[in-house]
């Protein structure tokens, strides 16, 4: 059975790089509003000094994920592992989010003999996500790399490799 990598932390995670690029953007639009302002005089005002707050909180993400990206490379020396099977039990569904608003989680999972995989498709992190928007079925082959990790006090399996056999793409 031949397999096609669909995603491997280690090559294909770009979620660090993603929010340093949001940064930047909110970086030269401080700059650019800056110069502007100060060409013609005017003081800074409250909104470029904003634009410059959230550039630098976003730097400061980028370089967290970027460190959590090679403490997870480095946990995955020792502590990876693999199954490899039939996707069984394929699941998605809505969560609404914490707050006032009328906004929803996507959540997708599945399961490979025994062990179960759930991930939160909306949102930028290191782990697996299905950015890909690789269409998951009953009876598809897999071969998943996993770290067991401990998040609020719940063990989940989260994907750091994933390869499957995608019959029709």
């Amino acid at each position: 059975m031949k397999y096609q990598l669909i995603f491997d932390l280690a090559t294909t995670s770009k979620a660090p790089i993603g929010v340093l690029y949001v940064s930047a953007v909110f970086g030269a639009l401080t700059l650019v509003s800056g110069l502007f302002m100060k060409l013609r005089g005017n003081p800074i005002a409250f909104p470029v000094k904003f634009l410059a707050f959230v550039a630098v909180i976003l730097l400061l993400l980028s370089g967290l994920m970027q460190y959590e990206r090679h403490w997870i490379l480095e946990k995955s020396k020792t502590e990876l592992k693999t199954i490899e099977g039939i996707v069984m039990a394929h699941w998605r569904n809505r969560v609404k989010r914490a707050g006032n608003g009328n906004s929803y989680s996507q959540w997708e999972g599945f399961s490979v003999g025994d062990k179960q995989f759930m991930y939160c498709t909306d949102t930028t992190q290191n782990y697996f996500s299905n950015s890909q928007r690789l269409k998951f079925h009953d009876g598809m082959p897999v071969k998943v790399s996993y770290l067991e990790v401990t998040t609020e006090g719940k063990l989940r399996n989260e994907i750091t490799r994933l390869e499957a056999v995608v019959l029709f793409p």
